[in-house]
């Protein structure tokens, strides 16, 4: 019983973990990535897309960057 418990906790944290990857990734191919680079022409839509799944998995170093360099 508290083997199942411990694994629905963790099932739960990953999850949270994969939805907070996937708002940030969003985010920063949608609005932030202009402030990265800053392209003449902008940001082409696949190249945006590109960006999605390595934005996901970086993504407390993305707001790191984000939030953290406004605080200093």
């Amino acid at each position: 019983m508290q083997s199942v418990a411990a694994a629905e906790i963790l099932l739960s944290l990953v999850a949270l973990y994969g939805a907070a990857g996937a708002l940030t990734a969003v985010a920063f191919a949608a609005a932030w990535v202009t402030q990265i680079v800053p392209a003449e022409g902008g940001v082409s839509i696949p190249a945006r897309l590109l960006l999605i799944p390595a934005a996901a998995a970086l993504w407390p170093w993305i707001l790191r960057r984000r939030f953290g360099a406004s605080a200093r």
